[in-house]
């Protein structure tokens, strides 16, 4: 009568065990559909912050050509701009000098002295 408590015992152990181990199974296989579930969201928004990281990309390479443009613009503009003011500064010291050389001339001495 011992053996047979014995082995009902261990049995009864043996069953409470595996209860236990279906359990935690059950609960590893709850924690895994989580895990999955919140790799899934996980995932969705890193493809939207990854879509707006593209359309972010796109308006700053945008802006940048646009800007790129402006500044090749603006520098043709000073360069027309320095060609002009070099230009007039050689006429200024051109019509200088012509002035220094008729003042100069005894003609033109005489007239005003």
């Amino acid at each position: 009568m011992n053996e047979e408590i014995t082995i009902e015992q261990q049995l009864q152990d043996e069953l409470s065990r595996l209860k236990r181990a279906v359990e935690y199974i059950e609960q590893a296989e709850k924690n895994i559909q989580l895990a999955q579930e919140l790799n899934k969201d996980n995932q969705s928004k890193f493809e939207v912050v990854i879509k707006s990281n593209e359309n972010l990309k796109n308006e700053i390479n945008t802006q940048i050509t646009a800007t790129s443009k402006r500044f090749e613009q603006i520098t043709h503009e000073l360069n027309k701009l320095t060609t002009i003011i070099s230009k007039q500064n050689k006429r200024i010291e051109e019509n200088h000098q012509e002035i220094e050389r008729i003042k100069s001339l005894k003609w033109y001495q005489k007239l005003f002295n």
